[in-house]
């Protein structure tokens, strides 16, 4: 009689783990869907277009007419955004007189320059895509973050183009462990993405 309890019990218990990773599963895997709805998002002033997740937050910040950003994040910790600099457009104009790729330069450059801010840094070899018909480059990378005493694993992905003025960066930076459901969000950030200046 004994044993039978002890048998039932366990297979209870069985059942119940079962039932507990299924749904963590299922949960994990809603997280990483698309996301269902896009809001259309236009900047006069990065001469940009694009379309970010509803509901996310939005932040605009213009650095003394030289460079704009917009910032879009559904919560703390992970955003993805939009750079135009004329400065970087104006840097990739004058490297295209010593360097074969300007683009890829400046990129790997600025991913040298994010290696020496930011902790435990580590990037992966430079690839070329293409972005609203344009030439890209872009590297994944992780880093370590720390607030006080607490580390966390940060993943994110750098996009760098050029539409003949500006130089263009699309980046996306979230805990490795919403990364996916991050990624999924800035693929479709990419593929709306245009600017004003975009080849016929």
């Amino acid at each position: 009689m004994e044993r039978r309890w002890l048998f039932s019990g366990l297979l209870i218990v069985g059942i119940l783990a079962n039932v507990i990773v299924v749904g963590l599963i299922a949960s994990e895997k809603k997280d990483a869907s698309l996301p269902q709805s896009w809001q259309p998002y236009v900047s006069k002033e990065g001469g940009f277009s694009l379309a970010y997740p509803s509901g996310w937050e939005k932040d605009e910040i213009n650095r003394q007419a030289v460079e704009f950003e917009a910032k879009f994040y559904p919560a703390k910790g992970s955003y993805i955004s939009a750079v135009a600099s004329m400065g970087g457009g104006l840097m990739v104009e004058i490297l295209k007189l010593r360097v074969q790729d300007p683009l890829k330069y400046y990129h790997e450059k600025m991913i040298e320059t994010m290696q020496e801010q930011l902790g435990h840094f580590k990037g992966t070899e430079t690839r070329k895509m293409t972005v609203a018909g344009m030439d890209a480059y872009y590297t994944t990378f992780e880093y370590r973050s720390w607030n006080g005493m607490m580390g966390r694993n940060m993943k994110g992905i750098i996009v760098s183009l050029w539409d003949g003025e500006n130089y263009l960066a699309l980046k996306m930076v979230s805990p490795a462990r919403k990364y996916d459901q991050m990624f999924n969000a800035f693929g479709g950030f990419l593929n709306s993405f245009k600017t004003s200046r975009m080849p016929e």
